[in-house]
């Protein structure tokens, strides 16, 4: 799913930003029910980035979430390289 989510941002933004690393893990709601989150780190002029378009993301991504056995809609966070370098992401322990 992260080669997928890849492709669709360098699509959309080209040289505008980074996003690497893309980290997709199982996580769980509050009823139990198993979703993907996709943290997506991005370096670049964040003030370039399409709303619409970025919102419309887990629309695009939903059909592979499902063929991949989850039913539930899958979750985006983004996060800059510069926090992400700064504070390594503690839910790298976990993976």
């Amino acid at each position: 799913m992260a080669d997928e989510i890849q492709e669709k941002l360098e699509e959309r933004f080209r040289d505008a930003c980074v996003f690497d690393p893309i980290l997709v893990r199982e996580e769980v709601d509050e009823y139990g029910d198993p979703y993907l989150h996709t943290y997506i780190v991005y370096e670049g002029d964040r003030r370039q980035w399409d709303p619409s378009w970025m919102a419309g993301l887990t629309e695009r991504i939903l059909p592979v979430s499902i063929e991949l056995g989850f039913q539930s809609i899958p979750m985006q966070s983004y996060i800059s390289k510069s926090d992400w370098l700064e504070n390594p992401h503690t839910l790298q322990e976990d993976w």
